[in-house]
């Protein structure tokens, strides 16, 4: 599948708070059989966490794995189990069809490591660095003080990438990908002002 990706620089103001924060309940988890809230020490969950409208795709960070967590209709009603699973991450899942809400619980010593970006800008921009469709599970990514990506680190086509510089300069995505020969990473540099490219 392609996806055309038709000048992400004109986009940058939509990037300018990229992670949502939302409220949590303490003492307390979604059940993953009817997603109902249930009384439990040492877990939190949060409220019911408003999709954007036409959004495809969930990009989360999650610290560990967690199954207690579920998608709800515009009414709020259980639709299923959303999975949070795969190892701590930067996720990527598929937003059912009917979901206008999800809300996730996990313990608590897990309650300030989550990070929805409910921006399709920054699911697009993931995955034109990744070069796919599916967020890549041979990663690292670190974060800067405004909860943006300040650093990720890949694998594509076994090639090792990190990425240093992402949008926050207004127009350049930098990379550094490992020389096959020497080891040491080589830059390169794309301006978004002239980006127009499509990616698998």
């Amino acid at each position: 599948m392609r996806e055309q990706i038709d000048d992400l620089s004109a986009n940058v103001n939509l990037l300018s708070n990229l992670y949502e924060p939302f409220p949590v309940v303490k003492n307390e988890y979604v059940s993953n059989s009817n997603g109902s809230f249930l009384t439990y020490n040492g877990w939190f969950r949060s409220d019911y966490i408003e999709l954007p409208e036409n959004a495809k795709k969930l990009l989360i960070y999650i610290p560990a794995n967690t199954q207690y967590s579920a998608w709800y209709d515009a009414n709020k009603t259980f639709i299923s189990r959303l999975n949070l699973v795969g190892g701590a991450g930067l996720k990527n899942f598929e937003i059912p069809v009917n979901a206008r809400y999800f809300a996730i619980s996990n313990e608590m010593q897990y309650i300030d490591g989550y990070r929805y970006y409910g921006n399709e800008k920054m699911i697009e921009l993931f995955n034109f660095l990744l070069n796919d469709n599916v967020i890549n599970s041979e990663q690292s990514i670190t974060f800067d003080n405004k909860g943006r990506p300040s650093q990720i680190t890949y694998k594509r086509n076994n090639e090792n990438i990190r990425v240093d510089e992402i949008l926050y300069n207004g127009s350049v995505i930098t990379e550094y990908r490992t020389d096959s020969k020497t080891g040491y990473y080589i830059t390169i540099t794309t301006n978004l002002n002239t980006l127009k490219t499509e990616v698998n």
